[in-house]
C-alpha cells in the first residue's frame, strides 16, 4: 500500500503545487517510521523523494505527522528534517533583503548549503537582529526600507559588531562601492550575480571571522577616519598633509608598539626612498606641532635608540 509523504513545503523543498510523493511498501512498512537516505538533489518527483544535503544523513519519518520524533531514541523525523541533519554546529546567516523573490532565492539556496539562515526585510529589523543575535556573516542589501544598508553597517560598526558583512546592490558605480566599504562593510557583490559567487564570497568571510575592525581608529583622545581623511583630538579638527596623514595613520594602526624609523620609512615613503635619512624626524616633529603644541600634552613618545610609538604606557 502507499503511505504518505509530508507536502513538499513542509520538508523544508519549497516546492509550491508540486505532486505529493509516496512510498509503496507494505503494511509492516505502513506501521513503522520510513527511513529515507538523503542524496545530493532537491527535486521531487512522483514515488520519488530526493533532498540536496551536503553529507549523507538517515531520517525517519514518523507515521504520525504530528509527532517529532519516531520510536527509535536518538532518531528525527520528518518536522525536523532540514534543520538536524547536520551534527556539526551550522553557520548562521543573516540575510536582510526587501526583494521578496530574491531573499526566498537566497536563502533557500544557503539552506540547502547546510546554512542555518535568519532573513528580515527591513533596516531596522536587520540593525535589532544583528546587535541582539550572532551571526558568521551578514548578507546586507543596499536599498532597504527605513535604514538603508550603508547606514545598518555603520551602526553596528559603531555598535562594535564586526560580523563580516557581504553587500549586495543593483548598484554597480564605484562612488556606492567605496560608499559601503568605508561604512564597514567587508565585500560587496553587484546584482545580478552568480549563487557560487555568493557562496564563495561567503566562505571568504567566514574564514576571516568576526575579528575588529573599526572604520575610525582612536587612540587616546585622538581620532583618525581613514575614509574621510579628518583627525581629531578632543574633538577639534586637525588639518594634516597627506605624508602627515599617512604617518599618524601607520603608528595608529600599531597603537602600542614601538616602530622603528627604518620600518616607517619603507611604509609611509617607500622601500627604495633615498631622501635624506632623518625625513621620519622631521615628520614626527611636524605632528607634534599640531597634535601636541595646541593641546598642551603629548601624544608620541620617542624610544631612544628604537623609534617611535603612540598609546605605549
Amino acid at each position: 500500500m502507499g503511505v504518505d509523504l509530508p507536502e513538499p513545503e513542509r520538508l523544508g523543498l519549497g516546492l509550491d503545487g508540486a505532486d505529493v510523493p509516496t512510498v509503496e511498501g507494505d503494511e509492516h512498512a505502513a506501521s513503522r517510521a520510513m527511513q529515507i537516505s538523503i542524496a545530493a538533489a532537491s527535486v521531487v518527483k512522483r514515488g520519488i523523494v530526493h533532498i540536496r544535503s551536503s553529507s549523507m544523513c538517515s531520517v525517519y519519518v514518523a507515521e504520525d505527522e504530528g509527532s517529532m520524533r519516531t520510536e527509535l531514541p536518538g532518531r528525527i523525523s520528518h518536522p525536523t528534517l532540514m534543520k538536524r541533519c547536520e551534527t556539526r554546529p551550522k553557520m548562521r546567516i543573516l540575510v536582510v533583503e526587501d526583494e521578496l523573490k530574491m531573499a526566498r532565492a537566497v536563502r533557500r539556496g544557503l539552506e540547502e548549503e547546510g546554512y542555518a539562515v535568519d532573513a528580515v526585510s527591513d533596516g531596522e529589523d536587520a540593525l535589532h537582529r544583528a546587535l541582539y543575535e550572532d551571526y558568521d556573516a551578514i548578507v546586507l542589501d543596499v536599498m532597504l526600507p527605513g535604514r538603508d544598508g550603508f547606514a545598518v553597517c555603520r551602526e553596528l560598526r559603531t555598535k562594535g559588531r564586526w560580523a563580516p558583512v557581504l553587500m549586495l546592490t543593483a548598484r554597480d558605480g564605484v562612488e556606492d562601492r567605496i560608499r559601503g566599504l568605508d561604512a564597514g562593510a567587508d565585500d560587496y557583490l553587484v546584482k545580478p550575480f552568480s549563487f557560487g559567487e555568493l557562496l564563495a564570497r561567503l566562505r571568504a568571510l567566514v574564514r576571516r571571522g568576526a575579528t575588529e575592525r573599526p572604520t575610525t581608529m582612536t587612540t587616546d583622545d585622538v581620532v583618525l577616519d581613514p575614509a574621510t581623511h579628518t583627525v581629531t583630538r578632543d574633538d577639534e579638527p586637525i588639518d594634516l598633509t597627506a605624508r602627515e596623514f599617512a604617518l599618524l595613520e601607520f603608528l595608529m594602526r600599531r597603537s602600542g608598539e614601538v616602530i622603528g624609523r627604518s620600518r616607517i620609512l619603507e611604509h609611509v615613503w617607500d622601500v627604495n626612498y633615498d631622501g635624506f635619512s632623518n625625513v621620519v624626524d622631521v615628520y614626527v616633529g611636524y605632528l607634534r606641532k599640531k597634535l601636541e603644541v595646541p593641546f598642551d600634552r603629548p601624544f608620541i613618545r620617542t624610544v631612544r635608540g628604537v623609534g617611535y610609538g603612540v598609546g605605549l604606557p
